[in-house]
């Protein structure tokens, strides 16, 4: 218990209340955005693109937030599930059965 305590008041006032809705939509927001920067930026190295996520993930919680504390390091690693997440989705994509129609 005292470790939930610990981390609570590490993460500040907002930590201790829940998850705000910009760090539950990070994760899913920045695969979307990096598939956008795909689209446009074709000859953007793909080894650019999982070093974006927890860049575009802090940076989200930064304007979100309007100051750099300890949110903004949950919101690069909030940027960093997102990749995680989009490697789910491609895999179970690849595992689906395909139907004979």
């Amino acid at each position: 218990m005292n470790e939930m305590l610990l981390f609570a008041s590490a993460a500040g006032a907002e930590g201790a209340q829940g998850p705000s809705l910009t760090m539950i939509l990070i994760p899913v927001v920045v695969p979307v955005v990096i598939a956008i920067i795909k689209f446009f930026l074709p000859k953007l190295p793909k080894a650019w693109l999982p070093i974006l996520a927890p860049i575009l993930g802090a940076l989200a919680e930064l304007v979100a937030s309007g100051s750099f504390d300890a949110g903004t390091i949950w919101g690069a690693v909030a940027g960093s599930a997102g990749v995680g997440l989009r490697e789910i989705v491609d895999q179970l994509k690849k595992a689906a059965p395909v139907r004979a129609e």
